[in-house]
């Protein structure tokens, strides 16, 4: 390749490509400024983003929905813990598209969970339970005492 080509070659990747200045950072939500967890995850936009979750001991007594896709939540290993105190079967967190009733075609894309530990009774359900989702990752989840599955992916 000459000098003219490659020349060229620098024009068209220059115009083509997005700069870093084009392209918006993840939005970031830190969880102890909202007044619980499903808060911070609803104040999520659409593009997803990151929920950070500070340590401490994060009673619910329903699931937390993550929504978005493009998400990641992450804690402070075990000292993040979140613990189901439903007793109706009901995951700690339920991750799913929210369109998914009514689109059963409906996916989500790209939903990381890292660093949380979620306890449970044997009148919880599922620790974690994905529905419809392409693309999840877990790294240093820890999942314990469920009625229900540690981890269940449905069509994930």
């Amino acid at each position: 390749m000459n000098a003219r080509s490659l020349l060229h070659l620098s024009a068209v990747l220059a115009f083509s490509l997005p700069t870093l200045a084009q392209t918006a950072p993840p939005k970031a939500i830190d969880a102890s400024k909202f007044p619980n967890l499903q808060a911070a995850l609803d104040a999520l936009p659409d593009t997803g983003g990151i929920v950070l979750i500070p340590p401490g001991n994060f009673e619910i007594t329903e699931p937390l929905r993550i929504r978005t896709a493009e998400t990641r939540i992450v804690g402070s290993g075990a000292a993040t813990h979140i613990i189901n105190k439903n007793e109706t079967g009901e995951p700690a967190i339920l991750i799913r598209p929210p369109t998914l009733d009514t689109n059963p075609k409906a996916q989500l894309w790209r939903v990381q969970i890292a660093d949380i530990r979620v306890s449970g009774s044997e009148k919880s359900g599922d620790g974690i339970r994905a529905q419809k989702i392409q693309e999840i990752y877990l790294h240093g989840v820890s999942i314990d005492h469920h009625g229900g599955h540690g981890i269940n992916l449905v069509d994930c």
